[in-house]
C-alpha cells in the first residue's frame, strides 16, 4: 500500500472525496455518512472540509420531495413520520426540525 500511495495511485483524500460523493447522490445525510467513515477510521478536519462542500439543506428538500412530494405535514403523526424518515436517512435533527417548520408554515 506504501508503493500505491508514494506513486499517487492510492489517497484518502480522493477515497474520502468518492465516497461522501456516492452517499450524498444515494441522499444520505451527514450524520450517516460520519458514522460511515468513523468506522473505517476516518475523521477529522479533512472529513469536516469535504462535507462543507456540500449542500445538505437542499439535498433534505429532494429526499423528502421525492418521498412525501411537495405537501406539508397532515397531522401530528405524519410529521413525527417525516421526522424519522430524515433521521434515519442521516440528516441532523436540527436541520430535520427547522425545515419541516418551515414546511408547516408554507415557508420556501
Amino acid at each position: 500500500m506504501e508503493e500505491f500511495t508514494e506513486e499517487g495511485l492510492q489517497s484518502d483524500g480522493r477515497f474520502l472525496e468518492a465516497l461522501v460523493r456516492s452517499r450524498y447522490g444515494k441522499g444520505h445525510g451527514v450524520e450517516h455518512i460520519r458514522q460511515e467513515l468513523r468506522q473505517q477510521g476516518i475523521s477529522g478536519e479533512a472529513l469536516d472540509q469535504c462535507l462543507a462542500d456540500y449542500d445538505w439543506d437542499a439535498l433534505l428538500e429532494k429526499v423528502h420531495a421525492k418521498k412525501y412530494g411537495d405537501g406539508r405535514p397532515a397531522s401530528t403523526k405524519d410529521y413525527a413520520a417525516r421526522l424519522r424518515f430524515l433521521s434515519h436517512r442521516g440528516f441532523e435533527q436540527d436541520r430535520i426540525q427547522a425545515f419541516l417548520r418551515r414546511l408547516r408554515r408554507g415557508d420556501d
